[in-house]
């Protein structure tokens, strides 16, 4: 490849496809810190560590992450709920990982070729990026790549990953 581009590759981002990649979504609860109920980045913050310190797991790698959905009171919130009021909130976040041993096996094949790898990341959210417009990833759509080993499926709504499937053929 260097050969072709004429210059050499110091670092790159990987786009995986693995069997071993898998999706899941998780939530956590809060109460409000302030006494007045306004949401702080502190209260989101707060909440986001617990999710991502429930999250990790010894034998797999997360490799994409993204807040899925927050609510305040029960009741769902579009964007960022900074400087809401209310007396609980809610986040639940879409996490993709795949076997710490694949995620080691792409990182040692690129460092004994001399590139860094800068991140793995989902093919099928990779491609999905590409594809798809802006105004489909609003309204929902389902990306589905259909590979020779594997089938990727992507699923947005209002613009954020809600699901993500690997289907080994």
């Amino acid at each position: 490849l260097e050969k072709q581009v004429t210059y050499k590759i110091e670092n790159a981002v990987v786009s995986s496809g693995s069997a071993s990649i898998q999706s899941f979504i998780t939530g956590q609860n809060g109460v409000i810190s302030k006494t007045d109920g306004e949401v702080t980045h502190f209260d989101i913050d707060n909440l986001e560590k617990q999710l991502d310190e429930n999250a990790i797991q010894k034998t797999r790698k997360i490799i994409f992450e993204q807040i899925a959905e927050y609510k305040i009171d029960g009741k769902i919130v579009e964007g960022n709920p900074e400087g809401l009021r209310g007396i609980k909130i809610e986040i639940k976040k879409l996490f993709v990982d795949m076997l710490a041993q694949h995620h080691e096996s792409i990182e040692t094949l690129f460092f004994e070729n001399d590139v860094e790898v800068l991140s793995v990341f989902p093919k099928g959210i990779c491609a999905s990026k590409r594809v798809l417009s802006e105004k489909q990833k609003m309204v929902g759509v389902c990306y589905m790549d259909i590979g020779s080993q594997t089938t990727t499926i992507t699923i947005y709504e209002a613009n954020v990953i809600i699901g993500y499937l690997v289907i080994p053929i």
